[in-house]
């Protein structure tokens, strides 16, 4: 059975359907082991979102989510955490000096 899609799911309605489930506006992402009495592990920046979109979880701003690590709470990263790949130093316009060996 599908969704269909009507005035209340979406920004106007302010829900989200996610992989067939609905889930409210503001609603947090979490991961739960299918064991006996396993607590929700949260995620810090994938959230239902109906404003950015209402079939996939949306990441808070002033974070990166990380897909090669998606279970929380490893799923997120801070902007601020970043780190950029270090850009490696031009060599035009650098000499070298090369020893060489006697023969």
């Amino acid at each position: 059975t599908e969704w269909p899609e009507g005035p209340t799911i979406g920004a106007a309605g302010g829900d989200c359907v996610i992989n067939g489930a609905c889930v409210p506006a503001g609603q947090l992402y979490y991961y739960q082991r299918r064991a006996w009495n396993s607590p929700k592990v949260m995620s810090e920046c994938r959230v239902c979102d109906p404003g950015a979109s209402v079939s996939d979880w949306s990441v808070a701003d002033g974070y990166t989510y990380n897909a090669t690590t998606p279970i929380p709470p490893a799923d997120c990263v801070k902007d601020a955490e970043v780190i950029d790949t270090p850009v490696p130093a031009p060599t035009e316009g650098v000499s070298k000096v090369v020893e060489e060996k006697d023969s």
